[in-house]
Order: structure tokens, then sequence, then C-alpha cells
């Protein structure tokens, strides 16, 4: 196991550096992993998607957000809930302004219903995400 600290984790929080935050989510080490996929998050959420410029960042991080909710094994599972529920009003909300990111509105919405079981109700521009006991 290597001790060395990946060079993404000391530099910026911005454009400069998402790059290699995305390649991260997709290492070997889980805690790498997940720490990346929480900057990454962080960092679009700061980024302007109204910029045409910045789309392809966006659809690299929903590619890989799709692929963080597609993951089947139940441990990773619980752990991912954890890391993308907060942000995805944000997620979805995003996606749904721009063409190239709304194939990934279904996928979303249907994470929090099927596998969260979180009932959905839909109002124009906004989600009330609520859970049923």
């Amino acid at each position: 196991m290597s001790t060395e600290v990946p060079d993404w984790i000391e530099g910026p929080r911005d454009h400069t550096t998402i790059h290699s935050i995305i390649d991260a989510t997709r290492r070997v080490d889980p805690c790498e992993r997940e720490y990346a996929f929480c900057e990454m998050i962080k960092v679009i959420e700061r980024m302007d998607s109204s910029n045409d410029d910045n789309i392809p960042v966006f659809i690299s991080v929903y590619d890989v957000i799709r692929e963080w909710l597609e993951k089947k094994d139940e441990e990773t599972l619980t752990r991912h809930s954890s890391l993308i529920l907060e942000p995805m009003p944000y997620l979805i909300d995003t996606a749904k302004q721009h063409e190239l990111l709304q194939k990934h509105v279904d996928p979303m919405i249907r994470y929090l219903v099927d596998r969260l079981a979180f009932p959905l109700i839909i109002l124009p521009s906004f989600f009330i995400f609520y859970k049923v006991y």
C-alpha cells in the first residue's frame, strides 16, 4: 500500500484539478475514491453550469455519478448513499437544465425511489424528498 499522497489532494479545488479528481473516483483505494467523489461534487457545485465550456466536465462528472449509482454491492451502496443524497437535488436540477445532461436525470430519480425507498414529489422547480417509515 502506497503512503504517497496523490497530487490532486493538495491541489486547488477548481476546474484546474477536476479531471484528476474525476480520475481518482475510479482508483483502487476506496478511501481515495470516496474522498475524490465528495470533492468532485464540491467542485461542480461551484462551477457555472450555464457556461457551455463547462458542459464536458459536467458530462464526465455525471458519468461517474451514474457509475456509482449502478454499483450492486450493498456495503458500497450504503456508503455511497450518504455521499450522493445531499447533493442530489442540485445534481438533478442542473441535469434538467442541459440537454446533454438530461439522460442522467432518470437514473438519479430511480436511485432515490428504488434503492433508497424515497417517494418523490416533483414540483415545478424543486424536489421534496421524504422517507416513508
